[in-house]
């Protein structure tokens, strides 16, 4: 049960993770409204059928572990604006290595069921080693 709305947005980012996470690709796109925006590397994926084919094009993750953490957090006029810095770890022989960190730049708003849903999210960040 969420409390509040600034809880409603952090279960919308940490449901990200998760998702991400266990390659349930499908679900991590439902978190977006039909008409979102995501930027990634600098290109700007529009709408659900953009979206859904960017995250189809990557593999399955095995081993990969999402972090959100340090989100700031708005809400005016129904609009939430997150900014969260995040670390992308995988397992490796020797233990988690740190693969990308950035930060998110996100706008949201609720679905008609209450849900809080990505409006537009971006991400900036930079590889620290290939995977």
């Amino acid at each position: 049960m969420v409390t509040n709305d600034i809880e409603g947005v952090r279960r919308t980012l940490a449901a990200y993770c998760q998702l991400m996470d266990d390659g349930d690709y499908e679900e991590a796109v439902n978190l977006f409204h039909p008409d979102a925006q995501w930027t990634v590397a600098g290109v700007v994926y529009s709408g659900m059928n953009e979206i859904r084919d960017l995250v189809a094009s990557w593999p399955v993750p095995d081993g990969i572990k999402h972090l959100t953490f340090n989100s700031i957090i708005d809400i005016e006029n129904g609009i939430a604006t997150a900014i969260s810095d995040y670390l992308v770890m995988r397992a490796t022989d020797i233990g988690g290595v740190a693969i990308r960190a950035g930060r998110y730049h996100d706008s949201l708003s609720q679905s008609q069921s209450g849900e809080w849903r990505f409006s537009a999210r971006e991400n900036r960040g930079s590889n620290f080693v290939r995977p």
